[in-house]
């Protein structure tokens, strides 16, 4: 794995990026101006490899001709070893030593119009594993760091939305019995996400059930529900017979499933249908005056619930990637920590992480 000096932060670091569109080397890669690529500390990300950001010199290394797949979503596994997954159309690849390994399952994901996945790292059974979802298209995968290759929680359910909580994997928006049931949670046994059926499993509706249940996030000990119309808080009760209840948080909703970021221990942010929100325990305000009435005005509005987002947690930058009316694709930027816009063209990408392994 190549190796370097980060001047900035004084000290050697072993360097694994993402990749912008995809693991294709021969895709065509595009420019951009110098300014716009300075958004993007330490690397760009470009279309089938890594190149360096024009003002640092950090050392990067090339995702090179691995296979034609176009990379989706990209997540750090943190088990006893840590690695880049990059979820593609039906395949996903691992790497963390720069040669990406195709850990695709034996039935690979189904291919679909829009690509959207969500990946954690939780325990079970002792172990950690990487837990994958398509919102809804397969049931979700896990894989557990070794030589295997992700595998799908056959006992589980189909659902819009994972994550981990309270030991449990919870779903959101289930599936069940050729049923999409839009307002219910399902959770997985304590401490087992492959048993769905054990005494610490369950499932719970929340009210109106035409609001769906798009989104799913965890602050603290409270899980959060961000639905098509409204939030809703769920802290657990201690009874593991009847382990959560739920309390409306806010009467607006989540526009773009994929848009939603959660920002440290101060709230979330998302793209709602006037605005976008931060949310948290103390604070719900808009964030979005400077640049709403041109995103409103500029996004297609067919593509809008497809838009997807990406945090830069040490830049305190926050990226909403939207489809554009023109057929562009626009990152709309928000530095959280000084509290302003900028904008970058994101053509041709449809991924972003940043990954710096000291």
């Amino acid at each position: 794995m190549p190796t370097g000096f980060n001047e900035r932060r004084q000290q050697l670091f072993h360097r694994v990026l993402a990749v912008g569109g995809g693991l294709n080397s021969t895709s065509p890669v595009r420019t951009l101006a110098e300014g716009e690529a300075s958004y993007l500390w330490d690397t760009y990300p470009k279309m089938g490899r890594l190149e360096p950001c024009k003002r640092h010199t950090d050392v990067v290394y090339d995702l090179s001709a691995t296979a034609n797949q176009i990379v989706y979503h990209m997540y750090v596994y943190e088990g006893a070893v840590a690695w880049l997954c990059m979820f593609c159309d039906t395949k996903v690849y691992v790497d963390n030593t720069g040669t990406p390994v195709d850990k695709t399952p034996s039935t690979p994901f189904t291919s679909t119009t829009h690509h959207r996945y969500e990946a954690y790292t939780m325990l079970t059974s002792g172990s950690p594993v990487a837990v994958c979802n398509n919102f809804g298209t397969d049931k979700p995968h896990y894989w557990d760091g070794g030589g295997g290759l992700f595998l799908i929680l056959t006992d589980s359910y189909k659902g819009k939305c994972c994550v981990p909580f309270l030991g449990s994997l919870f779903m959101g928006h289930s599936f069940e019995s050729s049923t999409w049931y839009p307002n219910r949670l399902r959770w997985s046994d304590s401490g087992d996400i492959t048993a769905w059926s054990g005494i610490t499993s369950g499932w719970y509706d929340l009210e109106n059930e035409g609001d769906e249940i798009r989104r799913l996030g965890v602050l603290g000990r409270i899980l959060w529900a961000f639905r098509k119309n409204t939030v809703y808080r769920i802290p657990p009760t201690g009874n593991f017979l009847a382990p959560i209840e739920d309390h409306i948080y806010a009467g607006r909703g989540l526009a773009a499933p994929f848009s939603l970021q959660r920002i440290e221990e101060a709230g979330f942010l998302f793209l709602s249908d006037d605005d976008v929100y931060l949310c948290g325990p103390s604070v719900w305000q808009g964030v979005g005056s400077r640049i709403r009435k041109e995103l409103f005005a500029t996004a297609d509005p067919a593509k809008l619930l497809y838009a997807w987002s990406a945090l830069d947690p040490r830049e305190k930058r926050y990226y909403l990637v939207t489809d554009m009316k023109d057929a562009t694709v626009r990152a709309w930027i928000y530095n959280y920590e000084e509290n302003n816009w900028t904008m970058q063209d994101f053509t041709g990408y449809s991924s972003l992480i940043k990954w710096v392994k000291v």
